[in-house]
């Protein structure tokens, strides 16, 4: 099946001002995945040439205010408030393209992305490509950090856990995208980011797995490694 499932890593530069940002938030660490998935959401109808979308599951997206120090003046809230939105259909709107709709991924990515940022992450073929017959997301999470003070800048993590189908073929995909974001004439766009995708075990594999770390701890079987 023709999808982007091998181990792969791409890393754009991240501007200097953005590396202290996400020091700052502490955005790095990796969404946890594969947990309280969650109501499933039934797709509408798939634009020509996408994949059959079975089910999605619902997005939950965090923004907060990162940098203003302990309290936020009422000011600042106000502008993170109004952030909110924007950012959160931008992610919406890219990894739909990424996952729902690759047909639109280039149009998408270089209307959201700076013209540099794009030409890098296009090269990282990050989601489906476009013969995948059937999609369901099955998780959907991100979480963004915006610069408290002029809530210009904001970075943040966003992960997906979706399963694949070609015929009898599937796999279990999992993706996730450390974006960085700026502001600028009104308008968000992502000026770096650093992104994995890679094929997860399939559920009956990690209850093997389980059991087999149960197994191990258990003394009778260490006892009987031992003679």
């Amino acid at each position: 099946m023709d999808i982007s499932v091998t181990d792969s890593r791409k890393t754009w530069v991240i501007p200097l001002a953005l590396a202290a940002l996400v020091a700052l938030a502490g955005l790095v660490a990796y969404l946890v995945m594969g947990s309280d998935i969650g109501p499933m959401h039934r797709s509408t109808t798939p634009p020509p040439g996408a994949p059959v979308v079975l089910e999605q599951a619902p997005w939950r997206i965090q923004t907060y205010g990162t940098g203003g120090g302990a309290k936020l003046t009422k000011q600042q809230r106000s502008q993170l408030r109004a952030q909110h939105a924007p950012i959160a259909r931008l992610v919406k709107d890219l990894h739909a393209a990424l996952f729902l709709d690759p047909s639109a991924r280039r149009r998408i990515v270089g209307r959201v992305f700076t013209a540099s940022a794009a030409r890098s992450f296009l090269a990282a073929r990050p989601g489906l490509l476009k013969d995948a017959e059937t999609v369901k997301t099955v998780w959907r999470r991100g979480r963004i950090g915006i610069q408290a003070t002029g809530a210009r800048r904001a970075a943040g993590t966003v992960a997906i856990v979706a399963r694949v189908d070609r015929g009898e073929d599937a796999v279990r995909l999992g993706y996730r995208s450390d974006l960085y974001f700026e502001k600028s004439n009104g308008r968000w766009r992502v000026v770096a980011f650093e992104t994995d995708q890679r094929r997860l075990p399939e559920k009956q594999d990690k209850e093997r797995d389980r059991a087999n770390k149960k197994k191990g701890r258990d003394p009778e079987a260490k006892k009987g490694k031992s003679k």
